[in-house]
């Protein structure tokens, strides 16, 4: 598209007017493109050209302006704000037109050079707020989107619940981690998805973790309901403009591979113990059963113990 952000279109056929019209808007520092009729408007509109304002005679040769919008939108091509310039009289037409999409109209009398330029510095202000709501509408999407594809893509399980413990979003890793399907926890409470007892705890404890900034893993580890998952939580307060508590953030660490490689470390511990017990090839044993303990403790996140 043709750059025109500084750009208004003036149509009007009384040449002399438009000349008029077109030195007053440059005096406000904008540019200026002038037709004498619609269709030469529209020609120029079709060249891929989009000014930041169109003003419009209602009362041209070729067509009126109702026409002319109308046409403009039957090309679906670009159709920018405008302004309609009437004669004395016919302000009826010219509301008819707002309704059309015309942000304002004036009158062509002795003061339609006086008042344009106000006019004009008021609807072009206007637009340039409306598109800096636009674009952050955009911007705000787009890092919805974004952190919408970071969440389900996180290794972490983000679950958030309601004070009142129902389940509001979770990601795929917290699913994982609890072993179900986002249609067996979207909208039920913790009680309806862990029974009275364990839910009832559940609550709250996450009521208690509302009382304060963070609780950092309250609990140490919990088993997925399936038993096939290890997982870490901690949870974060959720407020809202007025600081009132509307949510709990659960996050859930999957420490799956950890827990394994305890469990294998504490296994390998074992015949180690029994073999040093038996004497049976102690030396050749005992390289061996080091430095696979060396490998589990690594895994396991902490310092090799033998050299």
């Amino acid at each position: 598209m043709n750059s025109a952000q500084n750009k208004i279109l003036i149509i009007e056929d009384d040449l002399g007017l438009n000349e008029l019209i077109s030195e007053k808007i440059s005096e406000c520092g904008f540019q200026t493109h002038s037709t004498s009729s619609a269709t030469e408007a529209i020609n120029w509109l079709v060249d891929d050209n989009c000014p930041v304002l169109m003003i419009v005679d209602y009362s041209l040769n070729d067509m009126n302006a109702k026409d002319f919008i109308s046409n403009i939108k039957s090309k679906n091509i670009c159709l920018p704000p405008f302004i309609i310039a009437t004669g004395q009289g016919d302000e009826r037409i010219a509301v008819e037109m707002m309704k059309l999409g015309a942000r304002d109209y004036i009158i062509k009398d002795t003061n339609l050079l006086q008042l344009l330029p106000t006019v004009i510095n008021r609807i072009v202000k206007e637009i340039e707020n409306e598109n800096k709501l636009i674009q952050a509408e955009k911007e705000i999407k787009e890092s919805e989107e974004k952190y919408r594809i970071l969440l389900e893509n996180s290794g972490i399980g983000v679950g958030v619940y309601s004070v009142d413990g129902r389940v509001l979003l979770f990601n795929q890793k917290a699913l994982q981690n609890l072993g179900g399907k986002i249609e067996d926890y979207e909208g039920k409470s913790l009680i309806e998805l862990y029974g009275e007892e364990t839910g009832s705890a559940y609550l709250k404890r996450m009521q208690d973790a509302s009382k304060s900034d963070i609780s950092l893993e309250f609990e140490d580890n919990f088993h997925s309901p399936s038993g096939d998952y290890w997982f870490l939580s901690n949870h974060t307060r959720i407020k809202n403009a007025n600081g009132d508590i509307i949510g709990i953030q659960v996050l859930s660490h999957d420490i799956t591979e950890r827990k394994k490689a305890e469990e294998a470390l504490v296994k390998k511990v074992n015949e180690l113990k029994f073999l040093n017990s038996l004497m049976i090839d102690r030396e050749l044993k005992m390289v061996e059963l080091k430095k696979e303990i060396n490998e589990l403790l690594v895994k396991s996140g902490l310092e090799k113990k033998y050299d």
